[in-house]
């Protein structure tokens, strides 16, 4: 609807603050291919090896609800129950960048509220699983969120040690490449500010992508900013655009096929004006493992053919 909504009222665009300009390029750049995944509990194909509740987000099932539909695939495909609670929402984080904290704890509580319910409804949980790295750092927090709630303490250091990024669960699985005629894409990974500094997690997407099949790429600066930074891309535009555009030089410089992150965020900032397509690494891993091909790539790249490769052994 989000996404909907931005394209009806872009002729309007030049009449509105800039920050709302931007806010309709971003809602602009999302390729709606399929809706998002409905709430709720889905199965494990075979035996079910884990249970876990998958963080929606609230912005990314309007920008790019495939990533979450690759999630749930994948997951279920190596043997792991998905749960999306239905009262679960907003991780908090915006809010709490805003100043906003008491909202952002209502958030957060109401979400941990949601969690230990599912365990009720459909057993233990053994991770809240994040693919918005963003969000995956505010989660970690809640227990330090919490610290002083004699209510709530207790289970929001819980939720934070359970809650896991999809990359580090997935290097977990028995992951194996089932999709033989993969092309030999070549993939530059962006590592999130949020992943690689606010979770201090490096090193587990770039090897899932390369067990997979794909040829992986860092660009220069790899620790370096998109300019996404959350709310900074709205309120701070000049240096927020300085900042992607740095990071865009040295992503082309790389000739990649294509770009691959783990956030939403530093992936609809890097869309804008970048003329490659830009993936989440889950939609990936789910096309190498047996799942669809990403609509974006259904072409191949302009600067240079896709060349079709057998297994690996």
């Amino acid at each position: 609807m989000t996404v909907g909504l931005g394209r009806l009222v872009r002729p309007l665009a030049p009449m509105l603050p800039p920050p709302l300009q931007r806010m309709l390029r971003v809602a602009g750049k999302g390729a709606i291919v399929s809706p998002a995944p409905p709430r709720g509990c889905f199965r494990a194909e075979g035996e079910t090896r884990l249970r876990v509740v998958l963080l929606s987000g609230c912005v990314q099932p309007a920008l790019a609800p495939d990533i979450n539909a690759a999630t749930i695939r994948i997951l279920n495909r190596f043997g792991v129950d998905v749960i999306i609670p239905e009262a679960a929402g907003c991780c908090g984080a915006l809010s709490h960048h805003l100043g906003e904290v008491e909202a952002g704890k209502a958030q957060a509580a109401a979400n941990i509220a949601a969690w230990r319910a599912a365990a009720t409804q459909y057993g233990p949980i053994d991770h809240i699983v994040t693919n918005i790295s963003g969000c995956g750092s505010h989660i970690g927090d809640y227990g330090d969120l919490f610290a002083d709630d004699p209510n709530c303490a207790r289970d929001a250091t819980e939720t934070a040690a359970s809650s896991i990024d999809i990359a580090d669960l997935l290097a977990r699985l028995p992951l194996e490449r089932r999709e033989a005629t993969l092309p030999a894409l070549n993939v530059a990974y962006h590592a999130p500010c949020s992943l690689q500094h606010g979770q201090q997690r490096k090193g587990a997407a770039e090897t899932l992508l390369q067990e997979m099949g794909f040829s992986v790429l860092l660009p220069r600066e790899s620790h370096v900013c998109c300019g996404a930074a959350g709310s900074y891309t709205l309120l701070q535009p000049e240096l927020s655009d300085r900042l992607r555009a740095r990071k865009q030089e040295h992503l082309r410089a790389l000739t990649p096929d294509v770009i691959a992150t783990g956030n939403v965020g530093c992936q609809t900032h890097l869309a804008d004006g970048l003329h490659l397509p830009v993936l989440h690494i889950v939609q990936l891993l789910d096309w190498a493992s047996g799942g669809p091909r990403p609509p974006e790539l259904a072409r191949p790249p302009a600067n240079q053919p896709m060349h079709e490769k057998g297994p690996q052994a």
